[in-house]
């Protein structure tokens, strides 16, 4: 069957239902990793003050081994992360201030903290997404019928499915891991360009996996990915999600 994507997204009830999703999906829990992202962002600018604190540092050991001769040639060392006197402490390689390098190992001191309510915040995201993604398939399929489904029986559907989306999304990740594999070769010749083989190989696997199982009930789905991938090569208008064995 065909879906015209267009058309769907005009439906009031689809996007009713693309809203709570990412409100359930992301939106109400970002409280949770608000903290992680707030001590992410401020190890990330300790990192740079260090980095710009060990040029400065080292930029002067080696100025002050002889200034008239370094001097004369132009040398100029950074003034602003220069701290003469100062006592210093080595850390990841780098030389640095003794008040970046507490403020460092505060910062990874919190972010290992708040590192599991991350990680927890993740695996829910992404069964939301599975979830959810199941029902808009669901509810999508049933648009053009008369009986126009409801939004819960949907949802409904969606969380009664998401151990087999699990499983199907575990088994087409192994499989893209081994495609990978066998070419890795190729990808790392093209170099920049091997990155996007990557994700053009990657992305439409993953995001055809719920519609796969929706229409064959597989939870191996790569032979119906590989399938629709192949008959719908530049078209996203309309998707050719099943065939004359599927039934949604």
């Amino acid at each position: 069957m065909k879906l015209d994507i267009a058309t769907t997204l005009k439906n009031r009830k689809f996007l009713a239902l693309l809203i709570t999703a990412l409100l359930v999906t992301y939106v109400l829990p970002f409280p949770l990793i608000n903290g992680f992202l707030q001590d992410y962002s401020r190890l990330k600018h300790i990192r740079e003050r260090m980095l710009r604190e060990n040029e400065a540092i080292v930029c002067h050991s080696v100025f002050n081994t002889d200034p008239d001769f370094f001097g004369s040639h132009g040398m100029k060392c950074d003034e602003d992360y220069y701290k003469p006197n100062e006592r210093t402490f080595n850390v990841d390689g780098l030389s640095v201030y003794e008040d970046t390098y507490y403020e460092y190992l505060e910062a990874k001191k919190n972010l290992r903290e708040e590192l599991p309510t991350f990680v927890i915040f993740v695996i829910f995201a992404f069964l939301s997404f599975l979830w959810f993604s199941y029902a808009m398939v669901d509810f999508a399929v049933e648009l053009p019928k008369e009986n126009e489904k409801r939004i819960s029986d949907s949802i409904l559907s969606g969380l009664r499915s998401l151990p087999a989306l699990v499983t199907s999304e575990i088994l087409v990740f192994f499989v893209m891991i081994l495609v990978l594999i066998l070419l890795a070769i190729p990808i790392a010749l093209l170099g920049p360009f091997g990155g996007f083989i990557t994700g053009l190989i990657a992305s439409p696997a993953f995001a055809l996996v719920v519609p796969a199982y929706y229409f064959t009930k597989n939870i191996a789905p790569v032979g119906e990915i590989w399938r629709v991938a192949k008959g719908n090569p530049g078209d996203t208008s309309h998707w050719d999600l099943g065939s004359r064995s599927l039934r949604p």
